[in-house]
């Protein structure tokens, strides 16, 4: 039974005539790997430069020193003479951190609390260094 199976597939396959030759279609295009002639230039390899940091970028250096205020956050930047110096971001619907019931009160969004708000660090660390918030800076 095997032996027959076998017979059926040969005969079909020798059955099978293409139905134009290779010969008289049209030529096929050439593939642009194969119509460049020249060769490409070698890539000079760099050593390894690792990836520089912008100010505000991620790490643990970039993180704004943490001061300690007589009064709480949320209270701080509502104060009028503090709120007008302070650039409050565009309110935006989507969360802004890894925790979807922590708000932000600078923000005005959900997804980290306020004491661990970058944005709102580095431009209190710079109200800070401006002698702005000398007022409102616990004794140490």
């Amino acid at each position: 039974m095997a032996h027959i199976a076998e017979e059926e597939v040969s005969e079909k396959r020798t059955c099978v005539v293409p139905t134009r030759s290779c010969a008289t279609g049209r030529p096929q295009t050439l593939r642009v790997h194969e119509a460049t002639t020249e060769m490409k230039t070698p890539v000079k390899q760099q050593p390894y430069q690792p990836r520089k940091l912008n100010a505000r970028g991620r790490g643990r250096d970039n993180m704004p020193p943490r001061h300690d205020f007589v009064v709480e956050l949320k209270d701080l930047i509502a104060i009028p003479n503090i709120a007008e110096r302070l650039k409050v971001p565009p309110k935006i619907d989507k969360r802004l951190g890894p925790n979807k019931n922590i708000w932000c009160e600078f923000h005005q969004a959900f997804g980290h609390p306020i004491r661990n708000c970058l944005v709102l660090g580095h431009q209190l660390d710079e109200l800070v260094k401006n002698g702005l918030l000398r007022d409102y800076l616990q004794e140490k």
